[in-house]
């Protein structure tokens, strides 16, 4: 909730805050509050209340309590929603009292300040472009809630998988879609503070196609090679090898976080049959290649499609608000793309 802008009592502190001490009272001066949360530094309670110095019943008029949503601590995750950590009060209270007086969260989220800190790397799957690594989840209207993305902080769309390279004279497969990074709900603020990081998740290379060549004597035949896997977290792997009668290509290479694997060479029987390469996956900066053609005078098939590329930041739809501040360029993939999964 909000405590009031007109005559405020210590029961609305209480209420907003929490007690600051255990047998409930409310002493105003332990509300000059400067915390540091992981990379957060220096939160008062909420803007404008002193942090050093008088302070008075005036300054904590029309004002919420600081809630920092946990991102920072652990390990490694994926495919997160922070509404739900907030609901199961996976969350440090700004000031640390309101614990005193209280077993959940205020007001499940309404009229609240929230800060969706992340320091540490969440990570998406490998289902689609609208699935995402960190969803803000579904608040009320009136809360008002931002992501801060820290120093240590990434948050990554996974890469898509290179597509088969074709067996044979057929077709290579096409590479997979990259995932998301960040999927938002609620208008707000997306603040990347320094080293912060946000990348969407790339698409995977086209497998290579197959070629064939016969004569009176033998027949040649080449396989295609696998598409590279695209950049993002998980990884995208690299396609499968074709498997032909004489050569068979090579398979792609998986991605890395930030990097593209490589296709691999397509098969080679006696330069008559020849497999196409796989095509490179995506990164930032470079959308998936499509697989290359076989070659031979029988029979080729053409390279699969390189996958597309998910997005750094999605919203629900286009009536969404999204600020971003800070290291923007550490915003890598389209932004504002709608549809949240």
């Amino acid at each position: 909730m909000t405590t009031p802008t007109g005559q405020i009592s210590a029961n609305d502190l209480r209420d907003e805050f929490g007690a600051t001490s255990n047998n409930g009272q409310v002493s105003l001066g332990a509300y000059r509050v400067n915390q540091d949360i992981s990379a957060l530094g220096e939160l008062p309670l909420d803007t404008g209340i002193p942090q050093s110095g008088e302070i008075q019943f005036n300054h904590m008029r029309g004002k919420q309590l600081n809630v920092v949503v946990d991102y920072y601590s652990g390990g490694t995750v994926y495919r997160q929603n922070a509404k739900d950590k907030y609901n199961n009060q996976q969350v440090n209270y700004v000031g640390g009292f309101y614990n005193n007086t209280h077993t959940n969260p205020p007001n499940n989220g309404e009229a609240t300040k929230v800060y969706i800190h992340v320091n540490k790397t969440i990570g998406s799957d490998k289902n689609g472009t609208n699935r995402c690594a960190l969803r803000t989840g579904t608040w009320a209207g009136d809360a008002n809630v931002r992501v801060d993305v820290g120093g240590s902080g990434k948050i990554y769309g996974a890469g898509g998988n290179g597509g088969a390279g074709a067996g044979g004279e057929s077709n290579g497969n096409a590479g997979l879609t990259g995932s998301s990074a960040l999927g938002v709900e609620k208008s707000m603020t997306v603040n990347i503070m320094n080293g912060g990081y946000i990348q969407a998740g790339y698409g995977g290379g086209g497998g290579g196609g197959g070629g064939y060549d016969s004569d009176k004597h033998d027949d040649e035949l080449g396989s295609g090679g696998g598409g590279g896997g695209g950049a993002g977290f998980p990884v995208g792997n690299g396609g499968a090898k074709g498997d032909g009668w004489e050569a068979d290509g090579e398979a792609g290479d998986n991605g890395g976080n930030t990097t593209a694997g490589e296709g691999g060479n397509g098969g080679n029987s006696d330069n008559e049959g020849i497999g196409g390469n796989g095509g490179d996956g995506g990164q930032p900066g470079e959308n998936a290649d499509n697989g290359g053609g076989g070659s031979g005078n029988n029979g080729t098939g053409s390279g699969g499609a390189g996958g597309g590329n998910g997005a750094a930041v999605r919203r629900t739809n286009s009536g969404i608000s999204i600020t971003y501040t800070g290291e923007t360029d550490r915003i890598l993939g389209p932004t504002n793309q709608d549809g949240v999964a």
